[in-house]
């Protein structure tokens, strides 16, 4: 067994050994190969992968990006959206999405065909644990198949397969427990098939004192920072795995703006004037009031489509998120803070500023909650007509 492969399969089996005993060990390796190739990177995931509440908006592109340059080797991104500051800011998350959603949007956009990436990292399954009443239990085979889709698609791509980090919520976490031993015998099974998988370890390498104490949820920026270094043993770990780029697929787009963004999740975010502005223009009237039954989870900064009663401009959604405190059986009382976004289907409009009042709350059993709140929503929805969805 050659020394290279023998540290690719210890990224695969014990990624978090690998990381925290001798990180430089991947990297002696690939020198030695000296296997320059150019890396044409796919981001796959929701909201962590998205870069949500890190400072910059890049999460950990930017510095995964920075550790492989520094090791010579051309480093692009690819994906069918746009976030953060960097000058190559393409990725493929949708926040708040579970795996099948996001296994949709990948397919239907035609990013694994188009720009046949030669590396696809991908860091997906918390909101399956996040969402209410999501059958979880189904989230491994869900992953699978999107595992051999990708392998359809892109069959010579390196795929970089990372469990879930740690939340906040006791609850939530435990459901990552063990939705991870899933993923890693997904992983692991796909491996055997003769696809390129590696298994990276967050979970044991982002603690979590570098998850945001607010939203329970996302990285701190240490902590993205944390989840390159893990991103980056992985690919190194597996260089020689790793097929240059397909001359056929396209070149990386650069940077862009996404259209529709995803809403930051950062307490006491308003809206801008111009943000404002587009909506009134998007509206043909406005309501004070709307009646809105809210489905949480007992966890803060859950993102969630929520059907609002009343007549609403081209049958769109409001999607609100609470504030930090936990919405419990001891709870009386839960603030909606400003900061909400109202949406077309899948795709995200501008931010728009919210106040709510508090109602008589109602608890379901599980991890499930219900309540009903009056929001008072500005420049939204005509109060003509009840509608549903």
């Amino acid at each position: 067994m050659s020394s290279s492969l023998a540290v690719s399969l210890l990224v695969f089996l014990s990624p978090a050994l690998a990381h925290a005993a001798n990180p430089t060990t991947v990297e002696v390796v690939e020198r030695a190969g000296q296997n320059k190739v150019d890396l044409k990177i796919l981001p796959v995931g929701a909201s962590i992968t998205y870069g949500l509440d890190s400072t910059d908006g890049n999460g950990y592109r930017l510095d995964l990006q920075n550790l492989l340059q520094n090791q010579g080797h051309n480093v692009s991104y690819v994906g069918s959206r746009h976030h953060g500051n960097m000058t190559d800011n393409a990725v493929s998350a949708w926040s708040g999405d579970v795996v099948t959603e996001v296994e949709a949007k990948v397919l239907n956009s035609n990013v694994l065909t188009d720009y046949l990436p030669n590396v696809i990292l991908i860091n997906l399954g918390t909101n399956d644990c996040n969402r209410p009443h999501q059958n979880v239990a189904g989230a491994p085979d869900q992953y699978a198949t999107f595992l051999n889709n990708i392998k359809i698609a892109d069959p010579d791509a390196l795929v970089v397969v990372s469990n879930l980090i740690h939340n906040r919520d006791t609850t939530v976490n435990d459901c990552i427990v063990g939705l991870n031993r899933g993923l890693h015998d997904v992983a692991k099974s796909a491996n055997g098939t003769g696809q390129k998988i590696t298994y990276v370890d967050m979970y044991d390498a982002v603690p979590l004192q570098d998850i945001n104490a607010t939203d329970l949820t996302h990285p701190t920026d240490t902590g993205y920072q944390i989840m390159a270094q893990v991103w980056y043993d992985g690919i190194m770990g597996s260089m020689n795995r790793i097929s240059a780029p397909d001359a056929k697929g396209k070149p990386a787009p650069g940077n862009g703006s996404d259209p529709h963004p995803d809403a930051t999740s950062t307490v006491g975010s308003t809206a801008s004037s111009t943000a404002t502005a587009t909506s009134t223009a998007k509206a043909s009237s406005l309501a004070t009031s709307v009646q809105a039954p809210l489905l949480f989870r007992g966890i803060a900064a859950f993102w969630g489509q929520i059907p609002i009663y009343g007549s609403m401009v081209g049958g769109r959604l409001l999607e609100v998120y609470r504030l930090e405190q936990r919405y419990s059986r001891r709870e009386k009382r839960t603030t909606i803070y400003s900061g909400a976004q109202y949406v077309d289907g899948e795709y995200h409009y501008n931010t728009i500023p919210i106040s709510s009042k508090t109602g008589p709350s109602s608890y379901g059993s599980g991890r499930t909650s219900k309540r009903m709140s009056v929001i008072n929503v500005t420049e939204i929805f005509s109060p003509s007509k009840k509608q549903t969805r």
